[in-house]
Parts: structure tokens; sequence; C-alpha cells
């Protein structure tokens, strides 16, 4: 319309012009006429004739190009009202399109404008394309239209489409896509020529397909994130309720409608959208839910925007099972406020804490029934229980015990190299096995040998250390002891070996020396008669019959042989009866020994016998002692009591010979007893068990003597 009006006043505008030229030529020509002859009359008129000629082509000329003027601002009216009717259909289209279609439905609105502009290809580029290996144009990043002469200045992804249509090249022009100052992309416009239009129309399209673009992007990004966000509340085990500011219940989760419908909770009594849940919290009140006033407290604080950090645990009763679930209630963060409430099955976690605190009040039961000390320990080694064993020996409470509290019984020489160990086994996460000593209740230090080892749960979890004490005091004093009388029996081995190298220097050697000589001279010298040399070697027989009868009693007294000839019975009379010849009379009886007495037994009652005889003669002030060698219905026993002065507590427990007794009888599986007042006497009693192993094979069997018990094994 506006073009039309344009071409419209121009013919006007030449027109009037005509008329005023052809007006002022002929009024020229009449001035001229007049004052002219008649020759130059008409030479003026043919001149003016041509004049007004001139002017009529000129202004037929002007017409002409005021008419390819108005074809040509037709055509353009008419270009811009197509183009601007494509872009109507474009918005509309887009703003119809699904948010799955929006896409497509551009991409098909750019090919049909294509034509419009005179534009051969058309391509739509996003910004971050990975196989356009980072390409990147600075005039787009800016905003602005970017020009391309050649094809290897476009994207990667732009040239391939160009090589599918056998294009070599062309001129490109790229719009940005540009929404709230961010480009996001550009429109590619190409042509075979070498020209482009102006990219002001291609402008205005990419503007409107940017910002329709960016609003369907943002609408399916929406519709995205609901799904999302649905699909992950669907997903929840926990049962969730989604309220408003006022407690009313506006969505709920599959997990919520499943369980209503699980445990038979029907329409009437459902918890559902719609409905109050603080009301509901308020019928739970009143009809004596033990949990319900504490779940009215935290959704009421939700819904008014406060957080909370207190949850809270309650039992429902299902179908044929108790459940457990743990409340907690969140502020809804959104401008209307109201809170979310979620419900979590809690069932196998409280029945597995229930089966703990049971399974923990068991072991805490037996372990302070145990007569051992036990503890137990956390993954840091801080301890964390200890049983009454542990608390009577020590005199403390459990809370000064806690965690490191225990080394504080610990004897102050032993408490660093403890800590020391223990910690490192607690690091390393091995068993250890540890001495030290420890302070008792009543102030005394005893000796402890503790044992710990790791414990793990199900999961293969380190869960710390578990460990028990026992009181090891005994064991250290005869392990002492025991070394003590190793060296005792060393320095008696000692004394012996001394004794018997005097015997055999002071007194055999002696006797030997001295035989030597008289066999020596007897050879040099021999008597003139024949009586004295019978004489002299009589003499030397006697001599060399003391010094057999000397070496017998020194071997008599390292080992008895007459015990493998003779026989137990027959040794110990011949014992009695050879002490008796020192002037202290023995008594020996024995009534009922079985034969058959093995070896190692026979030995070690003829050992005992022999201290005992020794003992009271050495030290009783008795003139005698009464030995008996009887057997009774379980064993064999031996008793020698002398009616002398007696033995002190201290001779009775840590005497060298008798302690040798003692351990003796624990060899053969016997018992020693000792009975002795200070005046009136010992009784020292041996007594070996009927066993088959303390009998010679055959022997006792044929006799009968065994028990019967004993033969039946």
């Amino acid at each position: 319309m506006v073009t039309r009006m344009t071409i419209d006043s121009g013919r006007k505008s030449v027109r009037r012009y005509a008329i005023i030229a052809g007006a002022v030529v002929l009024t020229l020509s009449l001035s001229a006429l007049s004052a002219q002859a008649a020759p130059e009359r008409e030479r003026l008129t043919i001149l003016v004739a041509c004049v007004v000629l001139l002017i009529e082509t000129a202004l037929v000329v002007a017409l002409v190009q005021l008419a390819r003027r108005r074809r040509e601002a037709q055509r353009l009216l008419e270009a811009r009202l197509h183009f601007g009717h494509l872009l109507s259909e474009l918005s509309l289209s887009l703003t119809a399109a699904a948010p799955d279609e929006v896409d497509s439905t551009l991409d098909a609105g750019l090919r049909r404008i294509t034509a419009a502009v005179r534009i051969d290809w058309v391509w739509r580029w996003e910004l971050g394309n990975t196989r356009d290996g980072g390409w990147h144009s600075p005039q787009l990043m800016a905003g602005e239209p970017a020009y391309f002469d050649v094809r290897a200045a476009l994207p990667r992804t732009l040239q391939e489409n160009l090589v599918a249509l056998g294009v070599a090249d062309g001129a490109s022009v790229a719009v940005p896509l540009t929404v709230d100052g961010v480009t996001g992309g550009a429109i590619f416009w190409a042509r075979a020529a070498d020209s482009l239009v102006a990219v002001d129309e291609l402008q205005m399209l990419t503007t409107a397909a940017a910002t329709v673009l960016q609003r369907r992007r943002a609408e399916r990004a929406l519709g995205e994130s609901d799904r999302l966000k649905g699909a992950i509340l669907a997903s929840l085990p926990a049962h969730v309720a989604v309220l408003d500011r006022q407690g009313t219940i506006i969505a709920v989760n599959g997990a919520w409608r499943e369980f209503g419908r699980a445990n038979g909770v029907t329409s009437d009594a459902a918890i559902e959208p719609g409905q109050n849940y603080l009301s509901a919290c308020m019928s739970g009140i009143c009809a004596g839910a033990p949990a319900a006033a504490d779940a009215l407290h935290l959704i009421a604080a939700a819904c008014a925007g406060e957080h909370s950090d207190i949850q809270v645990e309650y039992a429902c009763d299902g179908p044929g099972i108790e459940r457990w679930f743990l409340m907690t209630a969140e502020p809804l963060r959104r401008p209307e406020g109201g809170a979310v409430v979620t419900h979590s099955d809690i069932t196998v976690r409280k029945v597995n804490e229930i089966a703990l605190r049971e399974s923990e009040g068991r072991f805490r039961r037996m372990s302070d029934a145990l007569p051992v000390a036990i503890w137990m320990a956390d993954v840091d080694g801080q301890c964390s229980y200890c049983n009454q064993q542990w608390l009577r020996m020590t005199g403390r409470s459990l809370e000064q015990e806690m965690g490191a509290g225990w080394l504080e019984s610990v004897h102050p020489d032993d408490r660093v190299a403890a800590r020391r160990s223990y910690l490192d086994a607690v690091d390393a996460r091995r068993p250890f096995r540890l001495e030290y000593r420890i302070r008792r209740y009543d102030g005394e230090y005893r000796w402890l040998l503790d044992t710990g080892m790791p414990r793990y749960g199900s999961d293969d979890e380190f869960h710390g250390f578990v460990g028990g004490c026992i009181d090891i005091t005994e064991r250290r004093e005869a392990e002492q002891l025991f070394r003590d009388l190793n060296r005792r029996l060393i320095v008696a081995q000692e004394d012996e070996r001394r004794r018997i190298a005097r015997e055999l220097h002071d007194h055999l050697n002696q006797q030997l020396a001295l035989l030597a000589i008289d066999l020596q001279q007897l050879s040099l010298h021999p008597p003139k008669t024949a009586e004295a040399l019978t004489a002299a070697l009589h003499a030397d027989w006697r001599r060399t019959t003391e010094i057999a009868s000397d070496v017998h009693a020194i071997s008599h007294r390292l080992h008895p042989s007459k015990l493998e000839a003779l026989g137990l019975v027959a040794t110990m009379r011949a014992h009695c009866r050879d002490v008796s010849r020192q002037g202290f009379a023995v008594q020996f009886s024995e009534p009922d020994v079985p034969p058959g007495i093995s070896a190692d037994v026979a030995l070690c009652l003829f050992r005992v016998l022999e201290e005992a005889v020794t003992n009271a003669l050495r030290h009783s002030g008795a003139g005698g002692a009464d030995v008996e060698l009887k057997a009774n219905g379980t064993g064999i026993r031996l008793r020698v009591s002398d009616r002398g002065r007696g033995l002190t507590a201290s001779e009775r427990s840590s005497g060298l010979g008798l302690i040798s007794m003692r351990e003796r009888m624990q060899v053969v599986g016997g018992t020693l007893s000792i009975t002795s007042n200070e005046g009136g006497g010992t009784v020292v009693e041996a007594h070996v068990p009927y066993t088959a192993r303390h009998y010679a094979a055959g022997d006792a069997e044929a006799a009968g003597t065994f028990p019967r018990a004993v033969r039946a094994s």
C-alpha cells in the first residue's frame, strides 16, 4: 500500500512538471514570435515543437521507470507478506506442537521458508555438539551473525551435509539462537551462489524460533523434571505423603497406597489425598495410640516451616506380624509451605535390635557368671564393657573402667608396655596375649594373662576386640618355684658329685693306694715263709673286700640294683635293716603287697622310703621309725612315721627332699601327704592308685591282685 501511494505521487509530480514546462515553453515562444519576422517565427516554432517533443519523451521514460519500480516494490511487498505469513505459520505450529515434536516442527518450517528467502539450504546447529570437535565462532558467541565464504570454515557436521549434497562451496550466514543474552546455537543459511540476502528477515525468524524453542524446551524440561520427581517419589521404599500448610494431604507415593492395600485398610480408614493428617493424628490420640501425640507435634511443626531432628518410632499391627516404622517430617521447600512426611519400615532393624539386646543380655549374664574377667573394646581399642568378675577383681565401677580407665589398675612398671602391645594389636587387628600385673581390690598386685581376639560382624565389618583375663599368679609363683627348684637340684647334684668325689678320693682312692703299695711291697720283698705270705695275702684280700663293699654301698645309693633282682619288698626290708645297724631302729611291715609292681612305681616308693627314713634319722631326734607298705582297695600305700620333734610349716613346704618326693609321686600319678606337729612326730604317706601301667605284664593279672575294675579295663 505504501509503495503504491509513492508511485502515484511520482506520476502526478511528473505530469505537473510537464504542464508547467509546456506552459513556460509556449509563453516564451509566443513572446518570441510576436517580436520576430515571419521566417524567424517558423524556425522558432519548429524549435519549440522539438523541445516539447523531447520533454514528452523524457516524461514517457520517467513514467516507464516508475512503473518498473512499482512492480519491484510490489514483488518485495508480496515476498515480505509471504515471509511474514510463513513466520506466523511457523510460530503457530511451534506453539501448537507437543514438547517432543518442537525440533521436527522447526526443521520443517525452516525448509518451507528457504524458498521464500531464496536460500538453497538451511541447518540448525546446537552449541556443544561433540561431533564438531569443539568448533567455535566468536561472532556467534557475541550474539552477532557470522558470514562464511568457504566450506572449510563451517562446523564439521555442516561440512558433511554439504559434501553429501554434492556442493563444493558457497556462501553461508549463521544467525545465533540467542535468548536472554545466552547463545545456545545458530541457524546456518547457505546458497550455492556467492551472494546472500540481507539477514534482517533471518534474524527476525531466528529470534522468533529461539524464543519458541527455548520456551518449549523449558516446558519439556519441566515436564521431564516432574516425571522424574514422580518416578523418584514412586520408587522410594518409604511411605511418603506431601501435605499443605494446613496439614491436608496433597500427594502420596505408590508405597503409601500399597501398604494400605497390603494391610487391608478400607477406603474409609485410609489416609488419602484430600484428608487432613493432623485430624488423623488427633483421632489416634483419642484412640490411645502411643505415638500419635509425638507425630502430631512433629507434623504440625513441619507444616509451620520448622525443622526438627525428632524421629518417631511406632509399632503397627499388620496381618500376622507386628511391624515397626520410623516417621520423619520435613518442611516442604516452596513459597506455599507444607510438609513431607515419610514412614520407613524398620521392622527388620527393630527385630535385629531386640534380638541383639536379648543376645547381649544373655552374653552379659553368661559372662557375669563365668569365673573369668571378660572385656570388650570398640574399633579404636577403647574399653566398652567389663563383666562383674573384672569389676569385683579391681574393686572399681564400670564407668571407671571405660575408655582407657582400665590402665589405671595396671602396675606402673607394666603399664606402658601393656598399652603399647595392646594398641599395636588393635591397629593390626590380630590376636594378642599379654601378661601384666593388676591391682586387686585389696591393693595386692596379681599377675593376669590377658587374651584378646578381633570380632567381626556378619558382614565381615570389624567391630572391635573381645577378650578375657585369668589370674596366673600361682602359675607365675610355681614357675618361679620351679626355677628355684631347678637351681637347688643343680646345687644338690653338684653337692652329690662333690660327696662322691670326696668318697672316691678320700676313702676308696686311699684304700686302693694302700692296697697297691702292699701288693708292690709284697712283690718286691716277698715273705720268707709260706705262713707269712698267706697272712699278707689274707690281709690284702680283706682290704679288697672292704673296698668292694664300699663301692657297692656307693652304687646302691646311686641306684638300688636290688629292686630289679629282689623286688620292692625285699629291697625295702634290706634298707631298713641297714639303717637299723646304724643305731636307728626301723620296723618294717608289708601285709598283702601284690607282686608285679612296675619298676617306675617301685623306684618311686623306694626313694620316698629312703628320703623319709633319712629325714627321720637326721632331723626327728627320735630313736626309730615305723615303715608300713600295704595294699588296699584303691592302690598301694607307703606310710613312714616317727615320734620325734616334728616339722615346722616352712619345712613341710620348702624342703628339697620333700619337693623331690612330691614330684616323684606326681610322675606315677600318686599323692603324697605329710602330717606333722611340733613335738608330735611326723607321718609321711605315699599312695599310688591301681592302674594297669603300674604293674608288670602278666604278674599281677595272673596273681589276681588287680582290683576287678582294673582287670576289666
